[in-house]
């Protein structure tokens, strides 16, 4: 058994030697000879590579695939062999001799798999060659497409072109041949030849208009001419207009002194009959105010006389034909052919139309400024608005929020008339009709239709009320005239307005000075304050209504109704040594008849308001509650509240700080030093402070 696997394990050397002989040989001759033929074989390759493709060309692809297969069979033979002599245990030399034959075949496929490789390529390079010709033909077709389509569009321009002379209205062939010379008309050459006849009545055409340009340069001459000529004499009258008119008032005092009426007054009493009839009627009874009272106001008429006769003619045209227009509509004839968005816009305009003529009163005020308001009446609503014209002091300065603001100066003049909306409820549903729902919206065009304007006029709409007693109260039993409503409105309303403009007149110069630092106070109400008032005004400017409604000591005014957008908002600064008040003031539109309303709130060691610190809720009542004590001293109207207020407010803040700082506990000196005469520093178990000053006795007392 020993000798037995010492001669197996002799003949697995031998064949391993056997076996592994020729491959180290090989491995050896390859070493040396890649060590000493590397430039050849380099040299060599190129030749090997061209043979190769020279082979691949020659021979036959499906031979090769044959042998291919038979090739791939026999290695599968082979191998199965040499499975079969090992599991034998055959002798280690003929296994080497079927490895050998295999190798032998593995090279034939690696050749054959070249040659595939190599016909691969060329097919692939044939195939990329066709593809490129492919594509090169069908570029050069798309190009040839191109040049056709862009022919074609070309064709169709030139068929379809027209020449200028087309657009050209020519005169007629007849009337060609019998004006035209035959130097242009040519007949030998144009009877028969359509282009040569186009041409020559082209020519013709050319020589008559350049005889027309002479005949218009001659004339735009003659217009020079009769133009300068009528400038000189329009300069002529322009120079004689001003010595006609220092003609005209030089003779109007000795006019009236002889009773006789001025040209001024025969104008407007010309002109007076062309006004409709609520502007007569305003026109009637504000002259007779003025004549009667000896009122410092100016009442005309402001117009065209043509403009009106001509709108009154086309009115009595209108409802002349008005049955014919009618029949019109129902048979479906159109007279005026007219889009619909054109027809609603010129109903629109005509809806808003006013009448050419119109009434101007000029209110006078005391420092000599001047309000003009003038009366339109809408045709198509039958209601008077009005416009207003303002003219002040040339010295006068504009603060930092104009309360002489001509949308809001005549606003709420009486109790619910800001003159945003129509009196005439019947102009809902014209304007309605129109899609023009906001009216509001057209107030700034036409003016505003007060109701006081109305009333002026002789005009009494029905408003509603919403209780029973008012409506009995607004039908009498016996109806007025329109001169008796006009009568009986004129002095009350002509009284408001003069209020109202000395009111913001005198505001507005308050609000310059308050500006400034400045609180002045009248010299008859100096006497309800002490003599002297540590606290000074250090700011005032102007506040926004989202800014007032954001202050949490506003609420209840806000709330209550007491303050509203409508009102005029400032904010007041008040300062004594490191203690500042802080007032937020709210004008009225009908100041000084009501009291501008005060909030307060206090910076000294803490922030307070007047919802937490009872001793500021009392100063605002001192000013707000108690404001009729302020102007005692004057006699309405009382034009200086507002400086009262304030230098009110600012004695108070006085005997708050005293108050407050006077501490017995406290050893040192005081910052605020004791100036006003007074007995308690409080009183109560609400601890109010003396805050009412006795002017008699020259001491403060408590509410």
């Amino acid at each position: 058994m020993a000798s037995s696997n010492k001669k197996q394990s002799t003949n697995t050397k031998d064949s391993s030697a056997n076996a592994g002989g020729p491959a180290a040989k090989r491995r050896r001759s390859a070493a040396v000879g890649n060590a000493t033929s590397k430039p050849e074989a380099a040299a060599v390759m190129p030749d090997v590579w061209a043979m190769e493709e020279e082979e691949a060309a020659n021979r036959d692809a499906a031979k090769d695939q044959q042998l291919f297969k038979q090739t791939c069979g026999n290695i599968r033979r082979i191998m199965k062999e040499i499975l079969d002599l090992k599991k034998q245990k055959n002798s280690a030399a003929e296994i080497s001799e079927k490895r050998v034959q295999a190798l032998l075949l593995f090279l034939t496929m690696k050749k054959l798999n070249r040659l595939e490789k190599i016909r691969n390529r060329k097919v692939r390079d044939a195939t990329n060659e066709a593809k490129q010709k492919v594509d090169s033909h069908h570029l050069q077709l798309q190009n040839l497409l191109y040049e056709v389509t862009h022919l074609t569009k070309e064709v169709n321009k030139c068929l379809e072109f027209k020449s200028k002379d087309e657009e050209i209205e020519l005169v007629s062939i007849e009337e060609f041949y019998k004006e035209a010379p035959e130097e242009i008309s040519r007949p030998d050459r144009t009877v028969n030849d359509a282009h040569q006849q186009t041409l020559a009545r082209l020519d013709w055409e050319l020589e008559q208009r350049k005889r027309l340009a002479a005949k218009c340069c001659e004339a735009e001459k003659r217009k020079e001419e009769m133009l300068k000529d009528i400038q000189k004499q329009k300069e002529y009258l322009d120079a004689l207009a001003p010595c006609l008119i220092a003609i005209l008032q030089v003779a109007t005092p000795v006019q009236d002194q002889l009773g006789v009426q001025s040209e001024m007054k025969r104008l407007q009493n010309r002109m007076a009959p062309y006004l409709p009839t609520p502007l007569f009627v305003l026109f009637v009874q504000s002259t007779a105010y003025v004549e009667a009272w000896n009122e410092k106001m100016e009442v005309s008429i402001e117009g065209d006389i043509d403009e009106a006769t001509s709108l009154k003619d086309a009115v009595e045209e209108q409802d002349e034909d008005s049955g014919d227009s009618d029949q019109e509509e129902l048979v479906g004839v159109k007279r005026y052919r007219r889009s619909t968005i054109d027809k609603l816009t010129e109903a629109r305009r005509k809806i808003l139309q006013k009448h050419p003529i119109c009434a101007s009163i000029v209110v006078n005020a005391k420092d000599g400024s001047k309000l003009k308001l003038r009366f339109y009446y809408l045709i198509a609503l039958h209601i008077i608005t009005v416009t207003t014209e303002l003219t002040v002091e040339s010295e006068m300065q504009t603060p930092s929020r104009d309360v002489l603001s001509l949308s809001m100066l005549l606003d709420h003049l009486f109790p619910d008339d800001d003159g945003r909306t129509t009196p005439n409820k019947a102009n809902y549903y014209q304007l309605k009709r129109l899609g023009m729902d906001d009216f509001e919206a057209y107030v700034a065009e036409i003016g505003r239709p007060y109701v006081w304007a109305q009333r002026l006029g002789g005009l009494d709409f029905v408003q509603s009320q919403g209780t029973k007693e008012s409506f009995s109260n607004a039908a009498p039993s016996k109806a007025k005239s329109s001169s008796d409503i006009s009568c009986s409105h004129m002095e009350i309303v002509i009284g408001a307005i003069k209020e109202r403009l000395n009111a913001r007149i005198s505001l507005q110069k308050l609000l310059v000075d308050l500006e400034q630092g400045v609180v002045p106070v009248p010299k008859e109400s100096l006497k309800l304050f002490p003599a002297k008032i540590a606290t000074h005004l250090s700011s005032w400017s102007s506040l926004a209504w989202e800014d007032y409604q954001a202050l949490p000591q506003v609420s209840r005014f806000v709330n209550g109704g007491l303050v509203t957008d409508k009102h005029f908002l400032f904010s007041a600064t008040l300062e004594r040594g490191s203690a500042k008040l802080n007032a937020c003031v709210a004008v009225g539109m009908h100041y000084p008849l009501e009291p501008a309303i005060f909030s307060l709130s206090c910076f000294w060691k803490e922030t307070k308001t007047s919802l937490i610190d009872t001793a500021l809720w009392d100063m605002e009542q001192e000013v707000n509650v108690y404001w009729k004590d302020l102007v005692a001293a004057s006699e309405p109207p009382h034009h200086c509240l507002l400086a009262n207020q304030l230098h009110c407010l600012a004695m108070c803040f006085d005997v708050y700080l005293e108050t407050e700082s006077t501490d017995g506990a406290v050893e040192g000196p005081r910052e605020f030093a004791k100036e006003k005469m007074f007995f308690r520093q409080s009183c109560g178990r609400s601890r109010s402070k003396p805050f009412k000053y006795d002017s008699k006795l020259c001491l403060f007392t408590y509410r």
